[in-house]
């Protein structure tokens, strides 16, 4: 894979990115990640817009996902680096779990 084409799976439509395995990459793990994890289904991003460190070969994106874990009203701040060496890119989600119910909980 190559960062435009990167770009291009997770481009941001109508403030909305939805991502599954293939957005990323064809490696058998994020197939198990989404079959596993989150019981085949996409993670759809709203309010979705590119978060502070999308640049070069970084594509960052921060919004409201789908309901994990049954929790609504979470953020997430999503990381996909590109290695341009090997066109493998690697995935950080990071998944903010309101406190209070009303999805304003902290990281600290």
């Amino acid at each position: 894979m190559d960062i435009g084409t990167l770009r291009n799976n997770l481009a941001i439509t109508g403030g909305q990115v939805v991502i599954t395995a293939s957005t990323v990459t064809d490696e058998p793990i994020y197939d198990a990640f989404f079959q596993n994890i989150m019981g085949g289904t996409p993670i759809t991003i709203t309010n979705a817009q590119p978060g502070p460190k999308d640049s070069g070969d970084t594509v960052q994106i921060t919004g409201t996902p789908s309901a994990y874990l049954n929790v609504a009203n979470a953020s997430i701040v999503t990381t996909f680096v590109l290695d341009p060496t090997t066109g493998n890119v690697t995935a950080e989600l990071c998944y903010q779990l309101p406190l209070d119910g009303t999805g304003t909980g902290t990281n600290d």
